[in-house]
């Protein structure tokens, strides 16, 4: 009962709890998509070029930077993950071949958390026993890592896709307007508001 009640104060759903983690690539890739399509749609408009134009510049814009954006945030994803596993053999190598110094290494960081006498040796000792355990906490404590669960894929597809919706909103007015649907006045200014 408690757990479900706990779920239910932090909104938890399946689908929202996978959305979280790309929010901020989403927020991202949408927020430089509008702004350089806002970039181009105004260069555009202040050459007075026809919504034509102006909808050509506007979508080259749109793919060939968002697909930019989201190789960016692929291999900067891909990248990271690359970096912890480097980082990760090399505590394994350690924890075999220097457990000692990797010992005192885990005596220092929690020493220096407060933990003294016998319960400081029984929490190393706890840590120690298991060699995986062991590599986590160094990872996290010594390192200060941990492990990018975010797939480089899915955090390029993101940063595409909120890219594209995000900055097709300046490009709405010209599309509109190119379909003869007649917006009378400036352009630019709908497209800005």
């Amino acid at each position: 009962m408690a757990k479900h009640h706990e779920s239910h104060l932090h909104g938890e759903n399946k689908w929202f709890s996978k959305f979280q983690d790309y929010i901020g690539e989403f927020i991202y890739g949408g927020i430089d998509g509008s702004v350089t399509t806002f970039a181009v749609v105004a260069g555009a408009a202040g050459a007075h070029l026809d919504s034509a134009i102006v909808l050509i510049l506007g979508f080259a814009n749109l793919f060939a930077d968002g697909f930019s954006m989201s190789v960016g945030s692929y291999l900067s994803t891909k990248s990271e993950k690359e970096n912890y596993q480097k980082h990760k053999a090399i505590e394994y190598w350690e924890v075999d071949n220097l457990p000692e110094k990797e010992r005192e290494e885990i005596r220092e960081i929690y020493a220096a958390k407060g933990f003294e006498g016998e319960l400081l040796e029984q929490v190393v000792d706890k840590i120690t026993e298991d060699k995986d355990r062991w590599v986590d906490v160094m990872m996290k404590e010594e390192l200060d890592m941990t492990e990018e669960t975010k797939s480089p894929l899915q955090m390029g597809f993101v940063t595409f896709i909120s890219f594209l919706i995000l900055g097709f909103i300046p490009l709405i007015v010209y599309v509109i307007d190119y379909t003869g649907s007649g917006i009378d006045g400036d352009l630019f200014l709908y497209s800005s508001t």
